[in-house]
């Protein structure tokens, strides 16, 4: 607003940076052998209604990324039942690192992995530093509000899916600061009807970044 422009994009891109040490310290909280090019982060996020997604929808995504031969790492940190992530069940070919990385640990692995999924935009926003995929889910922010650029695109190697936002940002009021924050969903609707099925979001990703 002080110079009347707006920022190229490049010059909105974020910068993080992985130090050995972090590396170091990550390959310590991992007992298992982590096969980078394959691996499939989940950040399934926990806060208000209209973002928090059932446990079995996650789970239904870990069953079929395991089946399509993936291997599955969920990250985060449980904060109590209102933030944080999900209490996802562990099973075979998941590696579990909720609650044991710092945010170097975080940036290492994320750096590392082949794509990460999420409807949260903490997680969005580190790997809008790095060059692997996201697969962002949003539901009441449009993801023009979210994404940072990267090589000058917003969207460069990024899969957003979703079936309709519950924040019309046509209805938003222009001289408020705060536009509209839905927190809860419309009475006459559920979770569901905002986001894409499991099996649709599994084949995009297959389909845009395992099969290339």
């Amino acid at each position: 607003l002080t110079i009347r422009k707006i920022l190229p994009l490049e010059d909105k891109e974020i910068t993080l940076n992985v130090t050995e040490q972090d590396v170091i310290s990550l390959n310590e909280c991992i007992s298992e052998d982590i096969d980078y090019d394959n691996l499939v982060l989940l950040h399934p996020g926990l806060g208000w209604e209209s973002k928090t997604f059932p446990v079995a929808w996650w789970e239904d995504i870990i069953d079929k990324l395991i089946d399509k031969g993936h291997q599955v790492g969920i990250i985060g940190k449980y904060i109590d039942d209102t933030l944080g992530v999900l209490d996802i069940n562990i099973r075979d070919g998941v590696i579990d690192l909720r609650n044991l990385l710092g945010l170097g640990e975080l940036f290492a692995v994320i750096i590392e992995a082949k794509v990460v999924i999420t409807n949260d935009s903490s997680p969005v926003h580190i790997a809008c530093a790095f060059d692997n995929w996201i697969a962002f889910i949003p539901t009441c922010k449009h993801p023009d509000n979210v994404l940072a650029p990267r090589n000058g695109n917003k969207y460069y190697k990024t899969i957003v899916m979703y079936n309709e936002l519950m924040d019309n940002p046509s209805e938003a009021v222009p001289t408020l600061f705060h536009g509209k924050i839905c927190n809860t969903i419309p009475d006459d609707k559920n979770i569901y009807n905002f986001i894409p099925t499991s099996e649709d979001l599994v084949s995009k990703i297959e389909e845009n970044i395992f099969r290339q």
